[in-house]
């Protein structure tokens, strides 16, 4: 099973304290339905963040005061353990073969990363095989004939999450019918698609 992972932060770099946390899954083949989509959204306290010396920087707490979403990133915060140990329970619940449990997220630096971070500094595994780490930017760029749609709610990580997978599900049904079990031939395609 795939899932869409996106994270709202509070800093860019790879050791960002978390914020909130959004998981949703996609739905391949189906329609375009978000309400029967899986979703996980958690937020979580700075704080739990930075005893692990996660990263906060003074510009993006500045640019999250301007948000209007940004008092909803202080609602039912949870420690990051908690979190973490939740999020991996939710996968597991949803798919329970680590084998086949594949993480998407808007880009091959940000939101995987962060989490993988997360998960190392509590000292707990990581509830996916790196190998099964894909990066929805890169099928974004290959496929810009496939129109995006913006999230109902701009910054929101648990919208983000649905906008993107959303749209990577209408990207995989258009490019890739079949899918997960074209799974060689799709890598074959992104390998051709960059070098001709």
């Amino acid at each position: 099973m795939d899932f869409m992972i996106d994270l709202e932060t509070w800093s860019t770099r790879p050791n960002a304290a978390i914020a909130s946390i959004g998981v949703t899954s996609v739905r391949v083949p189906g329609e375009d339905d978000w309400g029967s989509r899986l979703n996980y959204y958690q937020n979580v306290t700075r704080e739990s963040c930075l005893e692990l010396g996660m990263h906060v920087d003074s510009t993006t707490e500045a640019w999250w005061d301007q948000q209007p979403n940004r008092a909803e990133l202080e609602k039912n915060k949870w420690p990051l353990r908690d979190a973490l140990v939740d999020l991996s329970a939710w996968l597991e619940a949803y798919e329970p073969n680590l084998k086949y449990r594949r993480v998407w997220s808007n880009g091959a630096g940000f939101d995987i990363p962060i989490l993988e971070n997360a998960y190392a500094l509590m000292g707990i595994t990581c509830p996916w095989n790196f190998w099964n780490a894909r990066c929805y930017r890169t099928m974004k760029s290959l496929h810009r004939d496939v129109p995006c749609r913006a999230g109902v709610v701009a910054h929101n990580a648990l919208a983000d999450a649905q906008a993107q997978a959303s749209h990577l599900q209408r990207i995989l049904i258009k490019h890739y019918p079949g899918y997960p079990n074209v799974d060689r031939s799709l890598w074959g395609r992104i390998k051709r698609a960059f070098t001709g």
